[in-house]
């Protein structure tokens, strides 16, 4: 991979989370009612995501490909388990939690 593709990866692995909590917070603040409303479903919902993706993970345990020698590893990470992803339980809980608002 092409280092800018590198370097995306890097950025979406540990910087959009805390873009995602700006946009979040300035939802709440400067949001009406009906998107506070939102604002609070979503950070309840996604606490409740990775509850049960904690427990999940405790029952099955998949190991990180680094921990098992595969790939490269680009970024230094704890050898904990890799499914169910908190980035991915974080991220698609808020997109569906919008996108389910609407109906």
């Amino acid at each position: 991979a092409s280092q800018f593709i590198i370097r995306l990866a890097i950025f979406f692995a540990n910087d959009l989370l805390y873009i995602l909590l700006f946009i979040l917070t300035f939802l709440w603040f400067y949001g009406d009612q009906d998107l506070k409303n939102r604002v609070i479903k979503s950070v309840f919902l996604t606490c409740v995501s990775l509850l049960v993706g904690y427990v999940i993970s405790l029952f099955y345990h998949h190991s990180r490909p680094f921990v098992m020698g595969v790939g490269t590893t680009f970024i230094e990470h704890a050898p904990t388990a890799s499914f169910p992803s908190n980035h991915m339980l974080i991220f698609s809980t808020i997109a569906l939690s919008y996108l389910f608002a609407q109906r």
